[in-house]
């Protein structure tokens, strides 16, 4: 391009030269043509040496101008056996405007310039092939290797990515294409069943974790519920007593009723005796004394009376605490009684779910072959609720499978026979079974459990 431009411009200054000339020519004819009207015509002699002048010049610059030329040429050819084909071309195309009809300059023009660039441009393009190639080799082998290395510190989208795009580079990379097609999506799978399982023992351990929360919660509970209830006992057999007392202190306020109730007739009977007496106007010395005593004995049981009436009026008042106590004592049983029934109702409902929960447990050690383990959580669940049916035909399944013990074996199928509502197919093939076991070790039972 610079080349181009160079010749463009320099033959912009040639033309502007030739103008200038050809200006200055017709200028100086111009000025010759006046000069030949003015002054007269030169000698012979004088034409004769300008005529010699004339032609001397002419041969010098005839010289120069073939020393231009080969100076061009060599220079030209330099450039051209160089490989500079831009600078050779424009070198020999200066030849031809200073003379038209050279034939060397013409030869590199027309034919040898655009034969070498021609050959020049081959070998390049098959040097650029080859170096293209090269570096898409290199960039697959940098993209596989970065793949790898994904692929094993297990970065599996960024490996699937170097693959990708190895393909896209060549589609027919067999290694790149069983990456993508098999080990990745293997490994991604593998990579998801994991983290499935992982997830799945996470739920279980944190449900086996609520499950023990939630046991020790019941039995802490239980087990306030039973200091509870063991209060309430105490309560009520104070309440008895006091029932007892109450019961006594109305027997003993009756008596006192009735014995106020015949002193008083005793001091009226007395009263009427003393008014007879002092009716009679002759008394004697023992009827005087007798009168006396009489009136000792008045004063007596008047005495008596009185503090009898005491204890009457003290007993009455006792009575009536007494009465208001069995009023709050009746009121704070009724209470009891209804909190009582609460705290059976929530045992049970506690009881309930630990029977469940040790249910649950014993299924899963069962799916487990933790035998020994299923056989005790399956017997705690019998002692929350010992008519569990499918507990014990678990167990009698379970006493033969894991330790041939055949009498608990029987003993809790024929339990589950007695509990349970079956069919009559499905309580023959127990009967059976139960048949079986008290003949062995005669025959083999192998059982089968229910999911």
């Amino acid at each position: 391009m610079e080349s181009r431009n160079h010749k463009a411009g320099f033959r912009i200054f040639r033309q502007a030269v030739l103008l200038a000339i050809a200006a200055f020519i017709t200028y100086s004819m111009a000025c010759a043509e006046d000069a030949k009207v003015e002054q007269p015509a030169p000698a012979p002699a004088v034409e004769a040496a300008k005529a010699a002048s004339q032609k001397q010049e002419s041969v010098e610059t005839g010289q120069q101008l073939q020393e231009k030329i080969n100076e061009l040429y060599h220079k030209a050819k330099d450039y051209f056996d160089s490989d500079q084909l831009d600078l050779a071309q424009e070198t020999f195309s200066k030849i031809p405007e200073l003379v038209p009809d050279d034939l060397r300059a013409k030869d590199y023009l027309d034919n040898k310039i655009p034969a070498r660039k021609k050959e020049l441009g081959e070998v390049s393009t098959k040097e650029e092939k080859l170096r293209k190639e090269k570096e898409t080799q290199d960039k697959i082998a940098s993209l596989y290797k970065e793949g790898i290395k994904f692929f094993d510190t297990d970065q599996l989208d960024l490996a699937a990515d170097s693959f990708n795009k190895i393909l896209i580079i060549d589609p027919k990379q067999q290694k790149a294409k069983d990456y993508l097609e098999q080990k990745i999506p293997k490994k991604t799978k593998d990579f998801e069943l994991a983290a499935k399982k992982a997830e799945e023992e996470k739920l279980r351990k944190e449900e086996e974790l609520k499950k023990q929360q939630y046991i020790a919660s019941g039995r802490a509970e239980l087990e306030n519920l039973k200091k509870e209830m063991k209060a309430l006992e105490l309560k009520a057999k104070q309440l008895n007593l006091k029932e007892k007392e109450i019961e006594e202190l109305k027997s003993n306020l009756q008596n006192l009723t009735l014995a106020r109730e015949d002193l008083k007739e005793q001091e009226l009977s007395l009263k009427k005796e003393r008014d007879e007496l002092k009716k009679k106007s002759e008394l004697t010395e023992t009827e005087m004394k007798k009168l006396k005593n009489l009136n000792t004995q008045l004063e007596a049981k008047a005495k008596e009376f009185f503090l009898k009436s005491q204890d009457a009026e003290k007993a009455q008042e006792d009575l009536e605490g007494l009465s208001r106590a069995i009023d709050v004592m009746n009121k704070e049983r009724l209470a009891l009684q209804k909190k009582n029934k609460e705290l059976e109702k929530r045992s049970k409902q506690a009881s309930a779910a630990d029977g469940e929960y040790f249910e649950e447990l014993g299924t899963a050690y069962t799916k487990a072959r933790l035998y020994d383990k299923a056989i005790e959580a399956y017997n705690k669940v019998l002692s929350f609720n010992s008519d569990n049916a499918q507990v014990h035909y678990y167990l009698g399944l379970l006493y033969k499978h894991s330790n041939g013990d055949r009498k608990k074996a029987i003993y809790h199928l024929k339990k589950y026979l007695g509990l349970a509502q079956i069919k009559v197919k499905e309580r023959r093939e127990i009967e059976y079974l139960i048949e079986m076991l008290e003949e062995a070790p005669k025959h083999e039972v192998t059982p089968s459990f229910k999911n």
